[in-house]
Order: C-alpha cells, then sequence, then structure tokens
C-alpha cells in the first residue's frame, strides 16, 4: 500500500503537448532575463540524505551526489557536519558511486537552441540558489510533528531547494561557451526541488525527487527535453589516492519479477557499476584494509546504482540514453555510440562530450539509445553503428570514465507554467559475485554479464 500510495503521489503530472518543431541551428541569442539583484545573494547551501542506506548530498543550485572540494568549507547546513562522501552505498561504508548527478533543460526559444544545466560534461554549474521560503534550503520530516512544515512532509526526511537559471555573470570565462561563441543564454526557468527519503527497509536504498520547472520568462519554450545527466564514479573514498575509473553502464528496460507469476516489469533504469566490484588478491573484502604505512584502505564495491524517470506522462515521450567516456588525455578524443545515420559533427575531434548548447540539445532528443559499455568491443563489425576507435574499443568495453544522459521529451513550456516530474536515485548491493568475472571483458560481455544480479536493483526500481 505504502508503494503504491507514493507511486501515485510522485506521478501526479500535468504537461503541453509538444508544439511545432523549430529551426535547432541558431546562433541567435535571446535577451537575458534578469531579476533584482537580492534575490540572487543567497548563499551556496548544501545538505545531505542520511536517513537510509544511500547517503545523497543535495545542493541548493542543483547538483546531486557530489562531494564538495573543500568539505569544511560547505558542510551540511542542518548538522554542521562535512559531507565526505556525496554519493555513499551502504552509509558509512566509504564506497562511492557518482561524481555528480544534475538536470539538463533543452528547449526553442524563438529560433534559438538553448539548454540550461545544474552540472554538465564540462563541470560547470549553469543555475544559481533561489530563496525557498525565505531560507537558502529547507528541510522537513514526518517524524517531528513539532515542526510548523510538518503537516506537508511527505518523507522521514524531506530536502527541499531552489535554483534558476536567469543570472548570468559575464565576468566568468567559465560559463562561455566556446563552440557558440557566446555566454550561457538562459531558458528563463526557475526550478523547485523536492527530495524524500525513509529508513524503511524496503524504501532505504532510493532517494525520491519531485521537480517543478516554472517557465519565468516571457518567452514560449518549444520541443523541451528534460534529462537526468550522471558521472559515476564508482569506488572506495576512504583514502587519498587518485584511481583509474573502470566503470560500466547500460540501460536495464525490463526485469523478470520477483513473484512467483513469471511477470516481466519495465522498469526502465540506467545503471551504472565499477566493471570488476574491485577484488584484491582475487577475493572479495567487504571490511577495508588499511595499509599500515600510509593508512590508506581499500576495499571491493560489488553494488550498482542508477537513475530513474517516474512520471508515466514525461515516459511517454521519446526517449534518448546516451553514453560517452572521457580520456582528458591531448590526442585521444572523447568517444560516444553515434549511429551512422545520424551523424554529427560535435566540432570536439570526438563523438563524445557534447559541448555546447546545439550538441547537447541533439543529444537530449536524438532518440538514440545506446548499447551497454561492456558491447563496445562488439560493435566494431555493426553496420548501423560508427565503430568504436580500435585503439581504445577493448579498453572501454573493460570500463572507463563514464557520462550518461538519460532524457525524454518534447514537450512546451508556455509563459507562467510549470512542467512537473519525477525520478529517483537508487542502489542495489551484491551485483557482482564471482571476483574473477571481469576476466570476460572486453571478448566475452555476454558471460560477464551472466555472471552478475540486477535482481536487487530490479526489485527496488518497481515503483
Amino acid at each position: 500500500m505504502f508503494r503504491v500510495g507514493l507511486y501515485l503521489q510522485l506521478s501526479v503530472i500535468a504537461i503541453n503537448l509538444p508544439g511545432e518543431l523549430l529551426a535547432r541551428e541558431s546562433y541567435n541569442n535571446i535577451e537575458t532575463f534578469t531579476t533584482q539583484q537580492q534575490d540572487f545573494q543567497v548563499p551556496f547551501s548544501n545538505s545531505a540524505h542520511t536517513i537510509g542506506k544511500l547517503s545523497l548530498s543535495i545542493s541548493n543550485r542543483g547538483v546531486i551526489g557530489s562531494s564538495p572540494f573543500n568539505p569544511g568549507d560547505f558542510p551540511d547546513c542542518f548538522t554542521g557536519k562535512a559531507i565526505l562522501n556525496g554519493s555513499e552505498y551502504p552509509k558509512s561504508s566509504g564506497r562511492k558511486y557518482f561524481n555528480e548527478i544534475g538536470i539538463w533543460v533543452g528547449g526553442i526559444i524563438d529560433n534559438d537552441t538553448l539548454v540550461t544545466t545544474t552540472i554538465n560534461d564540462r563541470g560547470i554549474v549553469e543555475t544559481t540558489p533561489y530563496w525557498i521560503n525565505g531560507e537558502p534550503i529547507n528541510s522537513r520530516s514526518i517524524l517531528d510533528p513539532d515542526d510548523l512544515l510538518y503537516n506537508n512532509a511527505v518523507s522521514e526526511q524531506d530536502i527541499i531547494v531552489s535554483y534558476v537559471d536567469t543570472f548570468v555573470n559575464k565576468q566568468s570565462s567559465y560559463l562561455y561557451d566556446y563552440l557558440d561563441y557566446r555566454f550561457h543564454s538562459p531558458l528563463g526557468i526557475k526550478f523547485t526541488q523536492e527530495s524524500y527519503s525513509w529508513s524503511y527497509s524496503y524504501a532505504d536504498d532510493i532517494v525520491f525527487f519531485n521537480v517543478m520547472i516554472e517557465n519565468i520568462g516571457d518567452k514560449h519554450i518549444k520541443d523541451a527535453y528534460i534529462g537526468l545527466f550522471v558521472n559515476p564514479y564508482v569506488e572506495y573514498t576512504n583514502n587519498d589516492t587518485i584511481t583509474v575509473s573502470d566503470d560500466l553502464c547500460g540501460l536495464l528496460y525490463s526485469f523478470e519479477s520477483s513473484s512467483n507469476c513469471h511477470f516481466v516489469d519495465t522498469v526502465d533504469i540506467v545503471w551504472a557499476a565499477d566493471g570488476d566490484g574491485d577484488p584484491i588478491d582475487g577475493e572479495w573484502v567487504e571490511e577495508p584494509i588499511f595499509d599500515p604505512l600510509t593508512q590508506f584502505g581499500y576495499a571491493s564495491v560489488r553494488g550498482i546504482a542508477g537513475v530513474k524517470f517516474l512520471s508515466p506522462s514525461i515516459k511517454q515521450l521519446k526517449k534518448s540514453f546516451n553514453w560517452w567516456a572521457r580520456y582528458f588525455i591531448p590526442g585521444v578524443p572523447d568517444f560516444g555510440p553515434m549511429m551512422i545515420d545520424k551523424y554529427r559533427n560535435y566540432r570536439t575531434d570526438g563523438t563524445g562530450s557534447p559541448a555546447g548548447d546545439r550538441n547537447r540539445y541533439y543529444v537530449l532528443s536524438n532518440e538514440d539509445v545506446d548499447y551497454d559499455v561492456a558491447y563496445t568491443s562488439k560493435f566494431i563489425y555493426n553496420l548501423d553503428w560508427l565503430k568504436p576507435p580500435i585503439h581504445i574499443n577493448d579498453s572501454i568495453s573493460k570500463g572507463a570514465h563514464l557520462e550518461f544522459l538519460l532524457s525524454y521529451g518534447p514537450v512546451d513550456i508556455t509563459p507562467g507554467s510549470t512542467l512537473p516530474f519525477a525520478f529517483c536515485v537508487l542502489a542495489a548491493e551484491k551485483f557482482h559475485f564471482y571476483p574473477t568475472n571481469g576476466d570476460n571483458l572486453p571478448h566475452n560481455p555476454y558471460q560477464w554479464y551472466a555472471n552478475v544480479d540486477f535482481s536487487g536493483l530490479a526489485k527496488n526500481g518497481v515503483w
């Protein structure tokens, strides 16, 4: 009953139907929306969901699951404690799953293609904190009946933030788009984001989000797409070493129900996991091993985490799932799957990171559903997709530094209207079972998949 009630509550959504397609290749700028200066004197603030097994940080700029570079400078504003691991699962285990998660919104205003990102593939935040009930960040709980906000509480730990894309500091060069030759041009939208978590055993692996996107400008946003951008980074973090990322990701579309009726549930989860679970000397290490000289800790990371849209009205729209591998090495371009008949020149020397508004809008709206990362080496023989570079296809199949985007659209957002949607971040333990399973990659991904267990993630994702 609880699951059904919560699902209905998170899924109530009203959207405008898509309008006619407009040109997507314009360099024209739109007027930057302005708000009184004092409205933007909202201090950066962070908090974290910590009541369940999945600990997840929340920023009032719209960044989710991130660990501040200087944790002591940006502590949890309610507890005063430093947020050392912004996406820890299980809580207090030292195991991390994401660098950050953010929301992308792209649309057409007049004939201009615009995209706003709360965090993007260049690590840039294009949103600014806004007041929520007179505070930079709010919290409430059904466990605290004396709180004035108690009657509106949804979960045992609600966190509420608001942020806008309308403030552009043109003195900051990092906001300049060197592909579109302009500073960030806002859509004129305001986000109100509520997130919920519980300690109940059937919901403690999940953090739910309910987001309202309000068009606060005077322009009609046509053919808008909503995306979840994820930068996974799966590792044990209780040391100061820099590790090489060897993560995998993919789309889990369906999974056979755990009931005895053999139903197949549509789960639609984009997942991320370490490529081999980080065994040490051929064995799983559940409790960290500490080096007596450096005091650095090492442990296996056998779990899996992912994101999922929950709103039925959003999920009835066109879906795109795109991933790309980042290398940050001169002469080695980023790579991402791209269908031959949809080839696009990103002007970045690669097919991976889609820098610039027009490229990001293309990825939001291309309706591609990429193959799983582990299959990359097999797609050098495929006639529908561009061939992966021969010198990196095997290494990508074993795991890489990844980013991915799950998106839906189009919808229209008229001036003064609001587009609501819901999603969740979820995780599960014991995805990896065999310490030697990583040896099946890159050449035998089918056996690799036969040796991992998606049942925990699928069960947590049936909402």
